[in-house]
């Protein structure tokens, strides 16, 4: 009976010193607040989310495609921080073609009233998956800057 109370003991004991130096390892105070390391501050850029499809542009920044809450097109603007920029073209186009119509669907972009984005007039209707091929242009230009080739599904 005295060992197994013994036991016990060395058990409990053993028990408490292990909470206690858990407790000393955190310092008298608690554990001190993690210090953000500069490598946050470089992944912010990183996590930085674009609506709709990202397309990377070769010149380093990012193009956001989305369909709007008015069902139209979008094309958002950013820069290589992915920040919203002002678009470097004057216009631009996209062309699909819907599924179970057979028919080819033309847009034109124009610049939209936030300053970084081109929109389309025409309403998109439902279902939207396609691939679309999108063309940019600058002004005096009819021949495209950049286009894209994208799959687009929401």
């Amino acid at each position: 009976m005295k060992l197994c109370a013994l036991f016990v003991k060395s058990l409990f004991i053993a028990a408490s010193l292990g909470a206690a130096g858990s407790l000393l390892a955190q310092g008298a105070y608690g554990a001190k607040p993690k210090q953000p390391s500069s490598d946050a501050a470089k992944n912010s850029a990183d996590n930085a989310t674009i609506p709709g499809v990202t397309i990377p542009r070769a010149n380093g920044g990012f193009l956001g495609l989305e369909i709007d809450s008015n069902s139209n097109f979008k094309l958002s603007f950013y820069g290589a921080d992915k920040k919203p920029t002002a678009p470097d073209v004057a216009s631009g186009s996209i062309q699909w073609r819907p599924i179970n119509t057979g028919r080819q669907e033309f847009v034109s972009l124009s610049p939209g009233g936030d300053g970084t984005s081109l929109t389309s007039p025409k309403v998109v209707r439902h279902p939207w998956t396609f691939k679309l091929s999108i063309s940019l242009f600058v002004a005096g230009n009819n021949n495209p800057v950049e286009s894209y080739t994208v799959d687009y599904s929401e």
